[in-house]
Order: C-alpha cells, then sequence, then structure tokens
C-alpha cells in the first residue's frame, strides 16, 4: 500500500486484490515445486554430480532461492504464532533478498547467453548485464521505503505501507519493467539469428543438438518473460495500489523464469 489518502470504495477494490494475489500465489508455489520435484533426477544427475561449479551456482540460485521466495510470501500472506511487525519486516526484507538473487541469476544466465552465442562480444554481456540489474537495484530500493504492518481482519498476515507515491511507484516499476524487456529483446534476437540456420539443419535429424534446444526452449523462455513484464507494465497503470502488479512481478515471473531456465539447463548435455 503506498502513501496516499483511499477512498472506501479504493480500500475496498485494494482488498480483492490483496486476497485474489494470495490464492495465486498459493498455487504457482505448487506449480513451482511441482516442477522441482518431476525433474530432480535429472537435476542430480546434470548439475550436482560432477558439473561445474559455477554453473550449479546459478542454477541453485534461480531454483532454490525461488522457492525459498515463495515461503516467505506465503508466510507473509497468513497469521502464524509469533507474528510482529518486527518479525514481519524481516520476512519482507528475506522476500526481497531472494527475489533480488533469483533477478541477478538470471541477469547473468541471459549475459553470458548472449556473450557465448555472439561469439563472445563483451560489449553485447556488459549492455544485457546492465539492463537487467535495473530490477534487482529497483526492488532494493522499494524494499527500503516500506515500513510493515499486520493486516487486520478479514486479511491475515503481514503487509507493509511505502512512503512512495503511487504514481512514484508506477514510474519506477515501470522503468525497471522496461529495462528487462529491453534485455530479453536483445537476448532474443541474438538467439534467433545465432541458431536458426543451425536448427533448420537439426531439425531434419531426430537427435537434439544444443543449438536447437536453445532455439526451442531459449526463445521460448525469453518469450515469456517478455511477455510477463509487458503485463506487468499495463497492471501498473490500472491497478489501485499495485497489488495485481506485484502478482506478476513476484508470483508468476519467479517460477516461469526457474522452470524454464532449469529446464533449458537440464536438457543441454
Amino acid at each position: 500500500m503506498f502513501a496516499s489518502s483511499l477512498s472506501e470504495a479504493t480500500i475496498e477494490t485494494y482488498v480483492e486484490q490483496v486476497l485474489i494475489a494470495n490464492y495465486i500465489h498459493v498455487s504457482a508455489t505448487v506449480v513451482l515445486v511441482y516442477d522441482t520435484i518431476i525433474t530432480l533426477d535429472r537435476e542430480v544427475a546434470q548439475v550436482w554430480k560432477g558439473g561445474s561449479v559455477w554453473f550449479a551456482v546459478l542454477y541453485g540460485a534461480n531454483r532454490y532461492c525461488s522457492i525459498a521466495n515463495r515461503v516467505m510470501v506465503i508466510l507473509e500472506r497468513i497469521q502464524w504464532k509469533g507474528q510482529t511487525i518486527q518479525v514481519c519486516g524481516i520476512v519482507s526484507w528475506l522476500d526481497t533478498v531472494l527475489l533480488v538473487i533469483t533477478w541477478l541469476a538470471i541477469a547473468t544466465f541471459s549475459a553470458l547467453r548472449v556473450y557465448a552465442l555472439s561469439g563472445k562480444r563483451l560489449w553485447l554481456l556488459l549492455v544485457v548485464l546492465c539492463f537487467g540489474l535495473v530490477l534487482p537495484v529497483a526492488d532494493l530500493y522499494q524494499q527500503t521505503t516500506i515500513s510493515p504492518f499486520i493486516l487486520p481482519s478479514p486479511l491475515a498476515g503481514c503487509n507493509g505501507t511505502s512512503n512512495m507515491s503511487l504514481n512514484a511507484y508506477r514510474l519506477l516499476a515501470s522503468g525497471a519493467r522496461a529495462s528487462s524487456i529491453v534485455s530479453d529483446l536483445i537476448v532474443l534476437l541474438v538467439t534467433l539469428r545465432q541458431t536458426y540456420r543451425i536448427y533448420r539443419v537439426s531439425n531434419r535429424d531426430n537427435g537434439p543438438t544444443l543449438s536447437r534446444v536453445l532455439f526451442e526452449n531459449g526463445s521460448f523462455y525469453f518469450v515469456v518473460l517478455f511477455l510477463f513484464n509487458l503485463c506487468d507494465i499495463v497492471f501498473l497503470q490500472i491497478s489501485v495500489n499495485g497489488a495485481i502488479a506485484d502478482f506478476v512481478t513476484m508470483l508468476v515471473v519467479p517460477p516461469a523464469s526457474a522452470s524454464d531456465l532449469t529446464g533449458l539447463i537440464v536438457r543441454v548435455d
């Protein structure tokens, strides 16, 4: 919730948005955990047994920080014994830090992908990385403006009020999303340009190749991120307080990113 005078109708709309977001938060967490379970055998075999340490760090940061973030989000949405404003503040910061680590893993993966596909062009890596870092920095800044409180009945759990105005929040979040869109588009265009020709050749064969996996899974992954970021910007302009936009930001994108990224990595032998 943002610092402004809200009418009774606006507060009612806010409550409805929070309740809807709560239901979907739980649903997304179930999907993410299910995806983790059904790919666990391949993950152990191809990531944790004898693989690159840096590869495992990137994979683990994306996969398991995303799951831990989901746990923090659910803790913020329910009542539990010992729940105080101070504890809510700690949970809120853990939520943000875990989300930021997920964003950093995605930004790093995107930059390394462009670097490898473009023939090790360092300037492309730096451009994609810089655009990708805007979102985690914006999230950290927004967190510093939040003062936690415990929601009254009929809601439950922790929430926070920001000293930012709604317009300032919309500007900050939309700018961060726009930066992510630019990063995703660069990665998508480089991927399509570098892999399409090889994909057409390999598509005649039955066996999967690295280029084929990058073209199919990788392109889909970045298209999904692009669409989610675009939806987030739209929701930011039409919601009364950012609750629906936060649904896309904290709920849909990290699980989708974790599932698509880990699916891509696991399939690359």
